[in-house]
């Protein structure tokens, strides 16, 4: 079977790229930004002290946009290449597929964020990176659940 003949009996439909594009657009930031809070809160309580806690509330509290500041760009491009995947190969695109391109895409947004010499800090591009495998897998998730529920 050809890949013309295997994308072919999937359709990706305009809906199909829409919901997929936008789950990622609007989950994917605040599911890295949940991930990354999950990993730096600990270390930052350990490191500064428990007042640090407040002032990451504030921070937060302040401006809710931020996780999208960081995260929309690269949640946009992980929706547009899982859409990709699926018109060129067909099919739904396998978790191992989506948390590679995750994973990716949340390197390569980590060191254009933070990879910057002389001040690299290697920490922050690699939790940007597995932040973005957290967020990848995270809209994959919730794009299965959404599909299954409105099949039925």
């Amino acid at each position: 079977m050809t890949v013309r003949s295997r994308s072919s009996t999937t359709p990706t439909t305009f809906g199909r790229v829409f919901a997929t594009l936008a789950v990622h657009v609007v989950l994917g930031p605040l599911i890295g930004a949940a991930f990354a809070l999950l990993v730096l809160v600990p270390l930052a309580v350990v490191t500064l002290g428990p007042s640090v806690i407040r002032a990451i509330g504030s921070i937060l509290a302040a401006a809710p946009w931020l996780p999208y500041s960081y995260g929309l760009l690269p949640a946009a491009l992980v929706g547009i290449v899982v859409v990709l995947r699926e018109r060129m190969i067909g099919g739904p695109v396998p978790w191992r597929h989506t948390a590679a391109i995750g994973l990716l895409v949340g390197l390569v947004a980590g060191l254009f964020s933070f990879g910057r010499f002389p001040a690299t800090n290697p920490y922050l591009v690699g939790l940007f990176a597995v932040s973005g495998l957290a967020a990848a897998l995270g809209c994959r998730l919730a794009l299965t659940l959404l599909r299954r529920w409105t099949r039925t």
